[in-house]
């Protein structure tokens, strides 16, 4: 690079911010107070880490009906919560679970841990603490 060039501009990466929509979140705290939300959140936090758990456990004993269960319960609280690609992530594990599909739930279960992460450092950049 010359001096005075400008570095080439980075691709296209999705901001994390796009992790959490603020619109839910601004609608919880006005419905039910920012000192509650943040409870809920930090509980939803330690369930969701404690449902990626099981649903490894359930995906080496090949039990897709827990997986299919524990996704949807994921995939509700994450919606509640404003965790909108957890939410449809866990709709996808989910799916594939009730279709009986073992080499997708282990495809999609393969995507949940770094989804989980940068939600959970997203919900962090805003405060919110697991419990």
């Amino acid at each position: 690079m010359k001096n005075g060039d400008e570095p080439a501009e980075s691709p296209d990466i999705q901001p994390a911010a796009n992790l959490v929509n603020d619109d839910v979140l601004n609608q919880l705290h006005n419905d039910a107070g920012p000192a509650l939300v943040s409870e809920l959140i930090a509980a939803y936090m330690a369930e969701t880490d404690e449902r990626l758990v099981r649903i490894a456990v359930a995906i080496e004993d090949g039990n897709l009906d827990e997986i299919g269960a524990d996704a949807h319960s994921m995939k509700s609280s994450s919606g509640t919560f404003g965790a909108l690609p957890l939410q449809a992530l866990s709709a996808r594990l989910e799916a594939a679970a009730m279709q009986r599909d073992a080499a997708a739930v282990e495809a999609v279960h393969d995507e949940l841990p770094a989804m989980i992460s940068e939600t959970w450092r997203e919900f962090g950049a805003r405060g919110y603490r697991r419990e």
